[in-house]
């Protein structure tokens, strides 16, 4: 995946920050992630919800303390992952309100502006 390539984003971004080109995610939400994934498309309602849940629990902690950089630095982008399960959950009004915060922390150079 890649996020927005419109002349304004790549203007924003310094030589340090090629990695900007490419959508990033930390390796614990995207286990949390696809395990939502598996578990939904096999059925199995209480270890979907868990793997949701721990997905909700990482963000809420991370945006809470500002843990490190590199969780803030891919929040977009896991804020993005869990509205893609509202969505399949069928609850774009949820989905809709997390691509909205994806927005406000980092209003540039963010994959949800596709949306």
């Amino acid at each position: 995946m890649y996020r927005t390539q419109i002349q304004k984003d790549k203007n924003e971004r310094n030589i340090l920050q090629t990695w900007m080109e490419l959508v990033v995610i930390g390796c614990e939400p995207a286990l949390y992630y696809l395990q939502y994934l598996v578990y939904r498309q096999k059925g199995d309602v209480p270890r979907r919800q868990s793997a949701m849940f721990n997905l909700i629990k990482y963000i809420d902690h991370c945006l809470g303390q500002w843990v490190c950089d590199n969780a803030r630095g891919n929040m977009d982008t896991t804020l993005h992952v869990l509205a893609y399960c509202w969505e399949l959950e069928d609850r774009p009004d949820v989905a809709w309100h997390l691509y909205q915060r994806s927005i406000n922390i980092y209003p540039t150079n963010n994959i949800a502006w596709g949306i």
